[in-house]
């Protein structure tokens, strides 16, 4: 199975094709003109949208297909690419759109410590670690062995490594692999608190916060039991239990524990 390529076209591109001619050619030419008319618009608009549409072709025959499908007007770098899909559209030459657009700023991994979920070259660790060329010298990772990253100034290791090892222990320092990591919360971190959880808790979790959680809460509350602890802080207060309510609840506890 052939993947169909994902080509960048550019205005360099553009004019490299510049003489090339498609049949259809006549005809968006007259439907931009219109387009221009009724709109109002100056002589430039009709120009500027067939300088994309004539990438579009190329694109289309470079792929050996009939149409020309909305992703292939995703990889031209021009404006006006919504105007070109109505125009090639009415002339009957535009396929739908079966992949979603491409993200504006496409997630990727860290240029040095590989963790995913990153829209900029490297992570901000990875950042701080590279423009401080003081603490950290750039030279060969003994341990991944990848040149041009910065090292740890007593460990020796590049950013990854390092949390990694701490992350997994010290034995791992002699394996040269890597488990993929995320970035963000969920990245290996460098520095943790002893006793410190690897996760956020929420004031919400547990098992105190489902219904059945806060009706046993609620009735040791009202009974004087201590229950420091046992419900989340960020919740509403209970009203006062009444003095009826704290008869029938002493009733009840006194009944179940004379129960057999």
């Amino acid at each position: 199975m052939l993947f169909p390529a994902r080509r960048c076209l550019e205005r360099s591109d553009a004019r490299q094709i510049s003489g090339r001619t498609w049949p259809e050619e006549e005809v968006l030419q007259a439907l931009a003109g219109q387009r221009a008319a009724n709109a109002g618009l100056t002589g430039t608009w009709p120009k500027m949208v067939l300088r994309l549409i004539r990438c579009a072709p190329a694109i289309r025959d470079a792929e050996g297909e009939e149409l020309i499908a909305q992703e292939m007007l995703d990889q031209v770098q021009f404006p006006l690419k919504a105007a070109a899909a109505e125009l090639l559209a009415q002339a009957g030459m535009l396929r739908p759109r079966t992949d979603p657009p491409s993200a504006a700023r496409p997630v990727r991994s860290c240029a040095d410590c590989a963790c995913w979920g990153v829209t900029a070259t490297r992570c901000r660790g990875g950042r701080a670690w590279r423009n401080n060329r003081e603490r950290y010298r750039v030279d060969r990772c003994p341990r991944c062995r990848r040149d041009d990253l910065p090292l740890h100034a007593e460990e020796g290791l590049c950013r990854a490594c390092l949390a990694y090892v701490r992350e997994v222990g010290a034995e791992s320092a002699a394996v040269s692999f890597t488990q993929p990591a995320f970035a963000g919360p969920l990245a290996h971190q460098l520095k943790r608190r002893a006793g410190e959880l690897g996760f956020v808790v929420h004031n919400r979790s547990g098992p105190a916060s489902g219904p059945a959680g806060r009706r046993r809460v609620l009735i040791r509350s009202r009974v004087g039991g201590d229950v420091t602890g046992a419900f989340p802080r960020s919740l509403p207060p209970t009203c006062p239990p009444t003095p009826r309510s704290m008869e029938s609840s002493s009733d009840y506890l006194a009944a179940r524990r004379a129960a057999p």
